[in-house]
C-alpha cells in the first residue's frame, strides 16, 4: 500500500511537501518525477512505496513503461495481477519486474479504460499517456482506496489524503457549508463531497481522463466506467468464489495475518486460512477493551480458534484513555487525523489495533469488515425487509419502553422511520440521530436536506436491483461502507500497515446482491449465506449467536465528561457561529437530566466542534 500525490498547473507548487505529508503511507521509498506538457505548464507525480510485492527498487514508483510513454503512481493491490500478467505475456508483453504496478501499467496500455473491469483488488492510481498529452485518475470499484481531487480554473491537484493537496497549497481549502447538515444527519458525508470547497474524493467506480491540451474546468473529465450488474448466482456459486478471494487475497513478500475477532467474518476467513498465517485478537481484558473502544468477543474467539487448530496470538490494547483530558484530545486527534467530517471514534480502535501488528513486523493484515453491508448483516436491514410486522411490535411496546433513556436513542429512529413516506427518507431515517426538525432547530443558517436527497436519488437511478432491502444495501455501498473503508485506510495506514478485505470485493457484492432477497436474509438469520458457509466448519451454536461488536462505550465517557466540561469545549471551538447554542443546550441539559439519552448526539457535537475548529480559518 502506497500514497500518491500531485499536480498540474502553470504554477510551481511544493511537491516535497506533498510527498513528505503521506510518508506514514510508504515509508520503504519516496519520489517523484516531473514533465513539462508545454512551455507554461508541468505535470509533477509523487509517490510513496510501502513494499508488498517484489521489494526490488526497480519497482519503485513513479513507474516508467518500457516504451517510455506512459508513467504511473498507485496505490493498492491488484490480486489477479498474475493472471493479467500471463494474458499480456501472450500478447507480446515483456517484464522487467515481478510487481503488480508494472502488470497493472501494460494492461492499461493494451485495453485501455475498457479493461479496467477485468482488475480484481483496491486500487487508486494516476496514468500519464504522454504521448497523447492525457492524465488519468482511477478509483477500484467498491471504493476501498481513496483518492482526493481538487480543481480550480486550469489547476489540479490530487493526492491519497487531504493533507497531501494542503501540504502542496500550503493552505486548506474554505469549509463548505452546506455539507454541515448532511454531517449532522449521518456523521459523515456521501461523496463526492469532502467538506471543503472545490475538493472531492473520486468516486468507486469512476475515473478522471484529462486532456492536458485543453483548459481542465471546460473538460467533461469524470466517468464512471463500473456499474454492479445481475449475474448467474447460488450460494454454490459464492462460495467458490469466497474461497477464490480469500486465497488470492494471500499474495505477498512480505509478512500477512489477520484480525480476528471471533465473529461470522473473519471466522470464515480464519476457516481458509488457519495456520498459512498468523492470526491476532485483543486480549480479554473486559475494563481494559472497553476503556480503549473494544467490546470482546475473546472468550468465542479462543474457542473457535482451538476449534480450526490456530494459534491465536492475543494483543494487550493500552490503555488510551484514562480521564476527560485524554477523551477530548482524542477528539481533537480524530477530528485531525480524519480530515473530512467523520465522526466514528471506532479510527482509534483501529489505528491501535494496527500500531500493535505493525511493531510485530507485519504489513498486511486481513480483515472480515465489509461483509455486514454485501451480505445483509445489519438489524436496520431486517428491518427494511420486514417493516411491516415490526410495525405492529413496535406501537405495542413503545408505551412501556417510551420512558426507558437507554432505549430512546432507538425509539426516535423508529418513530422517524414509520413516519417517512418513501425509501430513500426511511433509509435516512435509519441512519441519522436527528430529526429534520432537529437539524433545522441547530443550525443558524438555512438548512438543506435536498442535496443529500439530490446524491442518493442519484446513486439509486443507477441501481439496478429492485426491491427496497437491495437499494438498501446497493446505498450503502456509496455511503456506510465508504466511510468504514475510509476509517479503515486512514486508521491503518496511519501506522504503515496495509488492510485487506477478502469478504468485500466487486464480485461477491454482484453475486450477493443477485440472489432472492430470502436467500440473503430471514427474519432470524441476517447474513445468511455466511452462516451457512461457515456452518460446515463451525456448531449451530457458535455461528447463530450474537457478536457484540466492535463499538466504543461512549456513555460513560460523555457522562464522565459532564454538563460543564462539554459546554466549555463547544464553546471554546467556536461551534456557535454554525449551531444554535440554545437549542445545543437543550440537547445536552435533556441528557444530564436523565430524560433523554443524548451521547451521540453530544459526542456528535464535541467532534464536529472540534473539525469546525481545526479547518475554519475565515
Amino acid at each position: 500500500m502506497c500514497g500518491i500525490v500531485g499536480y498540474f498547473s502553470q504554477n510551481k507548487y511544493n511537491i516535497d511537501a506533498g510527498v513528505e505529508s503521506l510518508k506514514h503511507r510508504g515509508p520503504d521509498n519516496q519520489n517523484y518525477a516531473s514533465f513539462k506538457v508545454d512551455n507554461n505548464s508541468q505535470l509533477v507525480i509523487g509517490h510513496t512505496r510501502l513494499s508488498i510485492i517484489d521489494l526490488q527498487d526497480l519497482s519503485n514508483q513513479p513507474f516508467t513503461s518500457s516504451c517510455g510513454n506512459y508513467i504511473i503512481a498507485y496505490n493498492g493491490e491488484i490480486y489477479n495481477y498474475k493472471e493479467l500478467k500471463n494474458q499480456l505475456s501472450e500478447n507480446g508483453f515483456i517484464f522487467k519486474t515481478e510487481s503488480d504496478t508494472e502488470v497493472l501499467l501494460n494492461h492499461f496500455i493494451h485495453y485501455g479504460v475498457q479493461g479496467l473491469n477485468q482488475l480484481e483488488g483496491m486500487f487508486a492510481f494516476s496514468i500519464y499517456d504522454k504521448k497523447n498529452n492525457v492524465f488519468y485518475l482511477v478509483r477500484d470499484q467498491l471504493g476501498i482506496k481513496p483518492i482526493y481531487y481538487n480543481i480550480e480554473g486550469n489547476e489540479l491537484f490530487w493526492s491519497s489524503e487531504l493533507k497531501g493537496i494542503w501540504a502542496l497549497k500550503d493552505k486548506k481549502n474554505k469549509i463548505d457549508s452546506s455539507c454541515i447538515t448532511e454531517f449532522l444527519q449521518n456523521g459523515y458525508l456521501y461523496e463526492p463531497d469532502t467538506g471543503f470547497k472545490n475538493t472531492y474524493k473520486l468516486e468507486a467506480g469512476s475515473l478522471l481522463k484529462i486532456d492536458l491540451d485543453k483548459e481542465v474546468s471546460k473538460q467533461n473529465i469524470l466517468h464512471k466506467y463500473w456499474y454492479p450488474q445481475k449475474i448467474k448466482s447460488s450460494q454454490e456459486i459464492i462460495f467458490n468464489q469466497i474461497n477464490k478471494e480469500i486465497e488470492q487475497h494471500l499474495i505477498s513478500d512480505v509478512p500477512l495475518g489477520l484480525f480476528y475477532s471471533g465473529g461470522i467474518d473473519s471466522s470464515i476467513i480464519m476457516s481458509k486460512t488457519k495456520n498459512k498465517i498468523q492470526s491476532f485478537t485483543v486480549k480479554a481484558n473486559e475494563s481494559e477493551s472497553k476503556n480503549s473502544g473494544f467490546t470482546s468477543d475473546y472468550l468465542y474467539a479462543k474457542k473457535i480458534s482451538k476449534i480450526f487448530g490456530v494459534k491465536l496470538n492475543e494483543i494487550e490494547i493500552d490503555q488510551a484513555i484514562k480521564n476527560n483530558d485524554d477523551f477530548l484530545n482524542e477528539i481533537h486527534k480524530l477530528a485531525s487525523l480524519s480530515e473530512e467530517p467523520i465522526d466514528d471514534f471506532t479510527f482509534f480502535s483501529s489505528q491501535l489495533l494496527s500500531k500493535n501488528v505493525s511493531k510485530k513486523g507485519y504489513k498486511v493484515m486481513l480483515s472480515g469488515m465489509g461483509a455486514d453491508e454485501i451480505f445483509g448483516g445489519y438489524p436496520r436491514y431486517r428491518l427494511i425487509r420486514y417493516g411491516k410486522y415490526f410495525k405492529y411490535f413496535f406501537k405495542a411496546l413503545k408505551p412501556i419502553i417510551k420512558n426507558n433513556t437507554f432505549m430512546s436513542k432507538k425509539i426516535e429512529r423508529f418513530q422517524s422511520y414509520y413516519e417517512s413516506e418513501n425509501h430513500l427518507s426511511k433509509h435516512m431515517a435509519l441512519l441519522s440521530i436527528f430529526s429534520k426538525q432537529e437539524i433545522e432547530n441547530l443550525l443558524c443558517h438555512k438548512t438543506d436536506f435536498s442535496k443529500l436527497e439530490k446524491k442518493l436519488s442519484k446513486i439509486i437511478d443507477d441501481c439496478p436491483y429492485e426491491s427496497d432491502l437491495k437499494k438498501t444495501i446497493y446505498l450503502d455501498i456509496y455511503g456506510f461502507l465508504s466511510h468504514n473503508f475510509l476509517v479503515a485506510d486512514k486508521s491503518s495506514m496511519q501506522e504503515s500497515l496495509e488492510l485487506r478485505v477478502p469478504l468485500a470485493t466487486k464480485k461477491l457484492f454482484e453475486l450477493s446482491l443477485s440472489l432472492p432477497e430470502k436467500e440473503i436474509m430471514t427474519i432470524t438469520k441476517p447474513k445468511k449465506v455466511l452462516r451457512d458457509f461457515l456452518i460446515h466448519h463451525l456448531s449451530k451454536k457458535l455461528v447463530d449467536r450474537t457478536k457484540t461488536g466492535f463499538n466504543p462505550p461512549l456513555d460513560s465517557k460523555i457522562n464522565a465528561l459532564g454538563l460543564d466540561n462539554i459546554k466549555e469545549f463547544l464553546k471554546a471551538n467556536d461551534i456557535y457561529a454554525v449551531l444554535n447554542e440554545n437549542y445545543i443546550s437543550k440537547i445536552v441539559d435533556e441528557h444530564f437530566m436523565g430524560i433523554k439519552n443524548n451521547t451521540y448526539k453530544i459526542y456528535r457535537f464535541l467532534y464536529f466542534s472540534s473539525w469546525y475548529k481545526a479547518n475554519n480559518y475565515e
